[in-house]
């Protein structure tokens, strides 16, 4: 996977759900591009922000041939973000690259484009 964006993105300590806001006990990745689906879940709205749920599922295609699946996580994306990526929804489902990205002291997952 590409990297993009020097900092580091939270996550819970298992790996399944990157957290929109650090809290104590976080494993911090480095920010990557990847390759997936995004499938909506639901809206929430915090003190400073409000966000849709996704769930991912990463597939990594760097080995050339089909692309195969690479983990699965929940992860949150900023509805200032969600705006530039409505068009190519399809049935809840969001398809394409993404990276993370940090406004304020929260965190989400950024929509970068469709597959090339």
């Amino acid at each position: 996977m590409k990297q993009t964006w020097n900092q580091k993105v939270p996550f819970d300590l298992d790996r399944k759900r990157q957290l929109h806001y650090p809290e104590h006990k976080v494993l911090w990745r480095d920010n990557f591009i990847f390759e997936g689906n995004l499938i909506f879940k639901e809206f929430s709205r915090g003190r400073s922000s409000v966000i849709a749920h996704f769930d991912a599922t990463v597939f990594d295609a760097d080995r050339g041939g089909p692309p195969f699946l690479r983990e699965m996580f929940d992860c949150s994306m900023f509805i200032s973000d969600l705006g530039e990526a409505m068009r190519f929804l399809s049935n809840g489902a969001l398809r394409g690259r993404f990276t993370f990205c940090k406004k304020g002291n929260n965190y989400g997952v950024k929509f970068l484009g469709n597959f090339d």
